[in-house]
């Protein structure tokens, strides 16, 4: 196998990987736009080995969290992601009923200090869609698009660069071959007008 055809199967692999990648990406955020569901990365490991570091939940505002269930909501002005222990009814001072939840994390070995209020409740954690885990390498490394197309770009460079040296060439000897005196006279002696 010689080198050309090395090199371009790897550019055809690496625009072919660039293209898929934004269309994913493209995919994922077509998705999300349609969606309330919101996906978010993971950076803590409160919730380990359920949830790790760096993965990618989605969270349903629609769907009721039970006893069990893995929520997400804002305490003290963070965005935390535990699991329910205990629900409960409560009316607060204005007679307005409002759902009550204790949390905890995984790899916490007490419930959380706090109780939420379901306003405090962002969504329910459900099973993110595969298109969203594919898209988020890409997503998250825009570079990574851009470095798998700089082969392909700099093929076409190289094809045009090469294209115009030949045609220089081949310009270069057709003027060569026009001039009848050059052939017959290889030193380019003048004799004109003799």
């Amino acid at each position: 196998m010689n080198i050309r055809r090395i090199f371009s199967a790897f550019v055809a692999a690496s625009a072919t990987a660039a293209v898929l990648g934004s269309l994913v990406v493209a995919g994922a955020t077509a998705q999300a736009a349609r969606s309330e569901k919101m996906h978010l990365h993971i950076v803590g490991g409160s919730m380990e080995p359920t949830i790790h570091i760096g993965d990618i939940i989605t969270v349903d505002p629609k769907q009721v969290a039970e006893v069990g269930d893995i929520i997400t909501f804002e305490v003290d002005d963070h965005t935390v992601t535990h699991r329910v222990t205990k629900r409960w009814k409560s009316t607060d001072p204005h007679g307005v009923v409002h759902t009550m939840f204790k949390t905890k994390g995984d790899a916490n070995a007490t419930e959380d200090a706090w109780t939420l209020t379901d306003g405090q409740i962002y969504g329910t954690v459900v099973s993110t869609p595969g298109i969203v885990i594919a898209a988020e390498p890409f997503a998250n490394h825009p570079l990574l698009i851009a470095m798998l197309l700089m082969p392909l770009l700099a093929s076409i460079l190289i094809t045009e660069f090469l294209t115009m040296r030949n045609e220089v060439r081949q310009l270069r000897h057709h003027k060569e071959s026009e001039c009848p005196e050059r052939e017959s006279n290889p030193q380019e002696v003048a004799f004109r007008g003799v």
